[in-house]
């Protein structure tokens, strides 16, 4: 009897003990005030184990990343089609013995208004979107930015991939030839035939390839979720599979596809959202 009493006694005692250590956890998001195009900056205070925690924000789950011990992180993607409105972000800590810990925080998603471009297109090019192996094209390219690899692979800010002026923002809406097209998800320099196109930040290439639509085309993985996608390249320097640092040549500008000349389409996804590419040329993550 005795022995019974002190076992549910110790029991107790450690119980008390773990909610006793097992103290609140922060979250913070940066921008404090998100517009789209943007990139949210998930930071998580007091949790060591990203098994341990999970961010869940409009019924997605995100990956969180350990940065320094005790600190973890996870980046979302806001694209130009998201509209102004509340939105609610979850983390969930989950502990062994003891009940789950939730923060739920609210951000408010401001407005950005984009442009319009009207693109003419000659009639043979205008036809690429039908031919044979558009579709797949797609396909493989959505596959390849939804890529997911735990390692950070860049440094500090962004370097323009391309020298020339910038032609074509990102977030357009368009028309081509009259006709309502899909919005510009990147942005587009201006540049001569076979000019240098350079990793604006370090990674691993995960994509080389030629598609109708897209021309000659890299998708360079920098980790975590972050992925930069050059198009209408004439040449590569680079193969599928091959590590790159900041500034590394990797590819010439050409005019290929879905193009009225020669330029380079850049654009960033964040775990397969089109974000803004030139907020990373701006701000560290």
């Amino acid at each position: 009897m005795i022995s019974s009493i002190r076992m549910k006694a110790t029991i107790l005692t450690a119980l008390l003990l773990l909610t006793q250590t097992a103290s609140a956890f922060e979250v913070n998001i940066l921008p404090k005030n998100p517009k789209p195009g943007d990139i949210l900056n998930i930071e998580v205070i007091g949790i060591d184990n990203p098994h341990r925690a999970e961010l869940v924000f409009r019924s997605k789950t995100y990956p969180l990343y350990a940065v320094a011990p005790g600190r973890m992180r996870a980046l979302i993607g806001l694209t130009a089609r998201d509209k102004p409105q509340l939105e609610y972000l979850r983390v969930v800590r989950k502990r062994f013995l003891l009940p789950d810990q939730t923060i739920t925080l609210s951000l408010e998603i401001g407005k950005r208004k984009y442009t319009h471009q009207r693109i003419r297109m000659p009639k043979k090019k205008a036809k690429l979107p039908k031919k044979t192996g558009a579709k797949k094209a797609i396909q493989i390219i959505r596959g390849a930015l939804k890529k997911d690899s735990s390692k950070q692979n860049w440094e500090g800010v962004f370097l323009r991939p391309a020298k020339g002026r910038r032609s074509s923002k990102y977030g357009h809406t368009r028309t081509v030839n009259g006709k309502p097209w899909d919005w510009h998800k990147g942005i587009d320099i201006a540049a001569k035939d076979g000019h240098p196109v350079v990793a604006p930040n370090g990674g691993r290439i995960v994509l080389t390839g030629s598609y109708p639509v897209q021309g000659g085309t890299i998708i360079l993985d920098h980790g975590q979720g972050v992925m930069s996608i050059f198009m209408h390249l004439h040449e590569f320097n680079v193969e599928s599979g091959q590590d790159v640092a900041k500034g590394d040549r990797i590819a010439a500008v050409g005019g290929g596809g879905f193009s009225t000349g020669s330029h380079l389409h850049w654009g960033i996804y964040i775990h397969g959202a089109p974000v803004n590419p030139e907020r990373l040329m701006e701000h560290r993550l």
